[in-house]
């Protein structure tokens, strides 16, 4: 048995920007959390920080329990060392979307 009718797309409800494209090094980071699990069974998370025009691996935190708090340390270590970036590129978890990260 076959459709007679197509399925309607979904549109967005907001016009998105374009994204933002690096055109030099220090240009724009991308922090996210990766989760992993250790062979005994112990779970760990790490945050990394990479330059997104040069690939370049800026930071990576490792620990059982990683918070806004240790994110926002590592940027401020970061920032100090390499300056501030124009533009930083994180998804919407907990530690990206507390008072903390907007400080």
């Amino acid at each position: 048995m076959l459709r007679r009718w197509r399925p309607r797309r979904r549109k967005a409800a907001v016009n998105r920007e374009a994204r933002y494209r690096p055109t030099r090094v220090n240009d724009a980071w991308s922090v996210d959390f990766v989760h992993d699990q250790l062979s005994n069974g112990q779970s760990f998370r790490a945050l990394t920080v990479i330059d997104v025009y040069s690939r370049e691996a800026l930071a990576i935190e490792l620990g059982h329990r990683l918070r806004g708090e240790q994110l926002v340390a590592v940027l401020n270590r970061l920032v100090q060392k390499h300056g501030a970036p124009r533009c930083l590129f994180a998804d919407n978890d907990a530690e990206f979307t507390g008072q903390l990260m907007d400080l």
